[in-house]
């Protein structure tokens, strides 16, 4: 009852657990509320493992005595693990379902933590009983769980207040199962679960329709220009106007412009008015130029009149220029275009959304050079973004108002994604460096901004680190750098200067990250006790990110699944993985099961950290 009335809960799979006779049943550990949340989940009787601790703390022992709980010291104390594992398997041999959390502690960063030992000893020891996974999605930031990046535990809000949390029952397992197969078994329901929870989504449009509406502190700024994101409704709606000849047949539309406020806001724009960007990497030569507007079908290009940039003429059937589309927005005039034909666009900001957008809607097309001879192409929609969004926040949490520093290229994923959505999402403040300059010129422009999260190339990353050896950096607190080698020197010698160095990996066709290091936890647990949370790995590309899951296989055969520090082909699954469309394009990458071969050769360690070789 208590359950059902904090939680809305949808419980899937409840088929799998035995009406009687006993069972281990294993679950992620996201809350101090997870044993309400199965005894509201579960049809029968479970029996819960309790940290001895918190068992005898006043107040919640006559609770916890009621269920029937199984107290066991934390790792150093002073039970004996023989009879602990003996009262576990005399329980469930006697018929009753018994609950571990194998993680044995509830995770503080969003991630799934290590499966401990003792459940790989348990399962060898219960005879034919099943083992049954459940997973437990949407908890975070539900009262007694914790926020990636924080230290205070989640208080009770009504905000939070019957809030769908998703329970995966997963198939049973029999005889003994390795703590790293049930760990991989739940991450695969987290993607299952996390896929649903996207799927009820608002698509990417609406949801920034509603950020930029309420914004209170976020802003763009580079060399000339900085714009306020609660003024970007007005200017949006000015562009409505000014752009109201841009053919409304052109579904997908090229931009190629320097990084600047003005190419931000009009990729806004194009996202806003439901058109599919296709921001074009200004290295291209002209045939490669040409090859991408017409693989993508583009009629309209989105361009600048200077030639240093551009390099060369443009090739579209339509053409609109920036410098037309500022002069015309100080004079409220339409903006000039050269094209063939013409038809109207709807304007304003409250008919920008007339026509319902759906989640499996493509938002941005990325053509990157796979070889010298090659472009490969991937297409990403709603779903694609919200995810991978949804997950980096999970795990980091980004603070309204933060200043954040940041170099990317916008033809790619990672510009796109981190650079572009992100800050408009958790309202923050971007310093957009408007070329590709060199690190000496990069560091000038750190500390120009002072920001307190960066997102640097390896490169940029070592120039940090060697100021820092010289100079201090008081401002900065967090770096993100996309690196499946990261330089570990240069990121010991940051740590030492307290700035936090967070290793990721990904690619186009993962919506840009699928594996992040983030910072060890350091604190206390319900107990009063000292504990660490380690999410970080040196040599690693860290660990999946929710709503991800990543498998080693044989590399000759793709149908065996290696266990933990083998080495083989790393494949992916999860709702942000570009989906395989059935189009003359062929744009994204043939999925087998729901899984993408990312062709990288690396192996998983027991507590889930990817190494790639």
């Amino acid at each position: 009852m208590v359950g059902r009335t904090i939680f809305r809960l949808r419980v899937r799979g409840i088929e799998n657990i035995p009406s009687e006779g006993g069972a281990l049943i294993v679950a992620n550990h996201a809350s101090y509320m997870d044993f309400v949340l199965v005894v509201s989940s579960v049809p029968r009787y479970v029996r819960f493992v309790m940290n001895a601790d918190v068992f005898r703390k006043p107040g919640l022992k006559w609770l916890l005595e009621g269920l029937n709980c199984i107290p066991i010291a934390p790792r150093g104390g002073g039970n004996n693990f023989d009879d602990f594992n003996q009262a576990v398997t005399e329980q469930v041999k006697a018929g009753n379902a018994v609950m571990i959390f194998a993680e044995g502690t509830v995770t503080r960063t969003g991630q799934l933590l290590e499966f401990k030992k003792g459940v790989e000893h348990l399962s060898g020891m219960i005879g034919d009983a099943p083992i049954v996974p459940i997973h437990f999605d949407n908890v975070q930031g539900t009262p007694f769980t914790f926020r990636g990046g924080r230290q205070r535990i989640e208080k009770f809000s009504f905000k939070t207040m019957r809030r769908e949390v998703l329970v995966n029952i997963g198939a049973p397992l029999y005889g003994k199962t390795s703590a790293f197969v049930l760990r991989q078994k739940i991450k695969e329901m987290e993607v299952e679960n996390f896929n649903l929870r996207i799927s009820n989504m608002k698509t990417l449009d609406y949801r920034l329709k509603e950020v930029i509406a309420n914004s209170q502190q976020g802003e763009w700024m580079d060399d000339n220009t900085r714009i306020v994101f609660n003024e970007l409704p007005d200017k949006i709606a000015q562009l409505n106007h000014v752009l109201e000849d841009v053919s409304k047949n052109s579904t997908r539309v090229a931009v190629l412009l320097p990084k600047s406020c003005n190419s931000f806001m009009i990729n806004l724009w194009l996202l806003l008015n439901k058109k599919t960007v296709v921001n074009i990497d200004p290295e291209f030569s002209n045939e490669e130029r040409f090859h991408v507007y017409n693989k993508a079908q583009i009629k309209t290009l989105i361009t600048t009149k200077d030639l240093n940039y551009t390099r060369f003429s443009p090739t579209t059937e339509s053409v609109v220029y920036i410098e037309d589309i500022l002069e015309a927005l100080d004079s409220g005039k339409k903006v000039s275009v050269i094209t063939e034909r013409m038809n109207q666009l709807q304007s304003g900001w409250n008919n920008l959304f007339s026509k319902q957008s759906k989640l499996d809607d493509e938002v941005v097309l990325f053509f990157r050079k796979k070889s010298r001879e090659e472009l490969r192409c991937v297409t990403l929609t709603h779903s694609n973004l919200l995810s991978v969004l949804t997950s980096i926040r999970q795990v980091y949490h980004f603070e309204k108002g933060s200043r954040l520093l940041a170099n990317i290229d916008l033809s790619g994923s990672y510009g796109y994604v981190l650079e572009f959505l992100l800050p408009l999402i958790c309202d923050m403040k971007l310093d957009i460096v408007t070329s590709q300059n060199n690190v000496e010129d990069y560091i000038e422009n750190l500390f120009s901004f002072e920001p307190t999260l960066v997102l640097a190339s390896p490169a940029q990353l070592n120039a940090i680190a060697e100021t820092a050896q010289v100079k201090n950096i008081p401002f900065l607190k967090t770096i993100f750098t996309a690196d499946i080698h990261p330089d570990e020197q240069a990121i010991a010698a940051l740590s030492l200067r307290g700035i936090q160095v967070m290793v990721c990996a990904g690619m186009s066709e993962t919506s840009s990250v699928f594996a992040v290091n983030i910072h060890n936890y350091q604190g206390k647990d319900i107990a009063g006790k000292m504990m660490e949370q380690e999410n970080s790995w040196v040599g690693s590309i860290g660990k999946p990110i929710p709503g991800v899951a990543l498998k080693v296989c044989d590399s000759e055969d793709y149908t065996k699944e290696l266990s933990n520090d083998e080495e083989g082909t790393i494949w992916v699954k999860g709702s942000s993985i570009a989906l395989a469309r059935k189009e003359s394009m062929e744009c994204n990458p043939v999925l087998l099961n729901g899984w993408f071969n990312t062709g990288w050769k690396g192996s998983i360690n027991h507590k889930g950290f990817v190494r790639v070789v």
